[in-house]
């Protein structure tokens, strides 16, 4: 019988090797002028939709979550959900939310939810959870109404690859901002205030 450990690890295991195919592919890309290929889209599809290029962001994430005790997270701007295997291993609730995909594209099973829906949006989380996001709160616009939003039903958030003026200006209105240290990318805690 397999453990959360060895699961874990052959998750790690699938999405490395998954990224070093994209890198193969992206590299035969370069090579020959492949932009906007068949060989391109397949390989943006690809990295698109299972998010492997960023599987030790996600890893580091889930590992900083349960650290910090929360039961659950509300990842905004979540593509297909793959990355929820990172926070259900260590007995963590995943909700995934976005509207990028058609909904036979999401990755379902029985622990994750998926809400195929525009965020802002009233989500009523359980207790003790923290909204996530990567590379999407603060790219596409309307900050001020998810700044709001996140402010009504979050105490924390935690934020990655965004546009660090903006999460000062926006999100600072609401929210105590501080960078994150020792996760595998910059990221943001805020802290909503009371």
């Amino acid at each position: 019988m397999s453990t959360l450990d060895d699961v874990h690890k052959g998750i790690m295991e699938v999405y490395k090797q998954l990224n070093s195919v994209i890198d193969d592919m992206q590299t035969l890309i370069d090579s020959d002028s492949l932009y906007f290929s068949p060989l391109y889209n397949a390989t943006y599809c690809i990295d698109e939709q299972t998010e492997c290029n960023i599987y030790d962001v996600y890893d580091d994430m889930a590992e900083w979550a349960k650290q910090h005790g929360y039961d659950a997270v509300y990842d905004i701007g979540c593509s297909c959900g793959f990355q929820g295997d990172f926070f259900k291993v260590r007995g963590i609730q995943y909700d995934g939310i976005d509207m990028a995909y058609t909904p036979q594209y999401v990755y379902k099973n029985a622990w994750n939810k998926y809400h195929f829906n525009k965020y802002p949006f009233d989500i009523k989380p359980v207790p003790n959870s923290i909204a996530i996001s990567d590379f999407c709160i603060g790219y596409f616009g309307n900050d001020e109404a998810k700044a709001k939003q996140l402010a009504k039903e979050f105490d924390t958030v935690l934020i990655g690859y965004t546009n660090e003026a903006m999460i000062y200006s926006v999100y600072g209105k609401y929210f105590d901002v501080n960078p994150v240290k020792g996760l595998h990318s910059e990221f943001f805690l805020l802290k909503r205030r009371e």
